[in-house]
């Protein structure tokens, strides 16, 4: 199917935003937060909204390799339905 005949899709509008801040303690640490949000509205009014949280953290084992943990929590409403949800997230990077 063509998206552009999904009826009232082009009567939508999602706007997002992001902020984040990061500190480094060390010259091998830093922590990170994020706070995130959506809001999506179509010709029928409210269509949802989320906010998510982040908090990270980062540890380099060497210049080329990283370590890092976040958990995640988000608050959120769709199509008049409350819902949160908390992740977790181990990373190992590697630069190169």
């Amino acid at each position: 199917y063509n998206v552009a005949d999904i009826e009232g899709l082009n009567d939508t509008e999602v706007d997002s935003w992001l902020a984040m801040a990061n500190y480094a303690y060390s010259d091998c640490c830093s922590v990170t937060g994020r706070v995130s949000g959506v809001d999506g509205e179509d010709a029928n009014g409210d269509i949802g909204d989320a906010i998510k949280y982040t908090l990270a953290h980062n540890y380099a084992l060497s210049d080329n390799l990283a370590i890092i943990t976040e958990v995640s929590y988000i608050d959120g409403e769709l199509a008049d339905v409350d819902g949160d949800s908390t992740t977790g997230a181990v990373e190992v990077l590697f630069t190169f």
